[in-house]
């Protein structure tokens, strides 16, 4: 008997593509289950490894950008695998289940086909615990069109070239502080050939950093073959 997974039923199938892939590459046995979860937030991701032997694994996966932690999760959970956090703001009996993990990013997982195949069954299963049942359909939409992972390959990078594209985030002016110096650096070290800015913001609000913000707008294809040209040795 091999190992069964469930996933729960209202994660955020663009978003966290990369570990549902992850899974389907170690287990054979998936499923996307409401039932056998608690009550979580639309866009969690839960899931739970059955063991041959009985054992159960209780998972979350939080790639969340902030570094809040979803108290209802951690409390369910055996691990909780968190992308960005501090430390210093947890309960210490809370540090012993969360362990830092690596960025992830959207990637697709399934073809057209399977796309709406997994959209409408997955839909009506689950169509009474969707609280925003747009954004539900329109997460495996977004999934669709991005790249797949072997088109994440290493390429050869070009002289001293640096591409930097991120965006404004409205509760977050550390970091947009922090990306500002990096852009005005690049800008100001001759030895750099920099292209780049800041993504301008759709409420046209781009937080006194108009100076900063990349006038044109990229596909992920272009994006993505800036990416591979990018110089890491300055």
């Amino acid at each position: 008997m091999k190992p069964k997974v469930y996933i729960y039923g209202l994660c955020d199938v663009f978003y966290d593509g990369y570990y549902i892939k992850g899974l389907n590459e170690i287990f054979e046995n998936i499923q996307f289950s409401v039932s056998k979860f608690p009550d979580f937030a639309q866009g969690t991701f839960a899931f739970i490894i059955e063991e041959d032997n009985g054992g159960v694994q209780n998972l979350i996966i939080d790639s969340k950008d902030s570094s809040q932690i979803d108290k209802k999760a951690l409390e369910w959970c055996s691990v909780y695998g968190k992308a960005n956090y501090n430390i210093e703001n947890l309960e210490t009996s809370d540090k012993a289940k969360i362990i830092a993990i690596g960025p992830s990013f959207g990637i697709q997982i399934w073809n057209l086909l399977e796309t709406v195949y997994h959209l409408i069954l997955n839909f009506i299963r689950f169509r009474d615990s969707i609280s925003h049942k747009r954004e539900f359909m329109a997460n495996y939409w977004r999934q669709y069109k991005r790249f797949a992972l072997k088109k994440y390959k290493n390429d050869l990078s070009s002289g001293n070239y640096v591409f930097f594209m991120n965006s404004i985030w409205k509760q977050e002016p550390e970091t947009n502080k922090n990306r500002a110096l990096f852009i005005e650096s690049c800008k100001d070290n001759t030895n750099v050939s920099f292209e780049g800015g800041f993504a301008a913001r759709k409420d046209g609000n781009n937080l006194g950093l108009d100076a900063l913000v990349y006038s044109e707008r990229i596909s992920l294809a272009v994006y993505l073959k800036k990416i591979k040209k990018i110089c890491l040795r300055l």
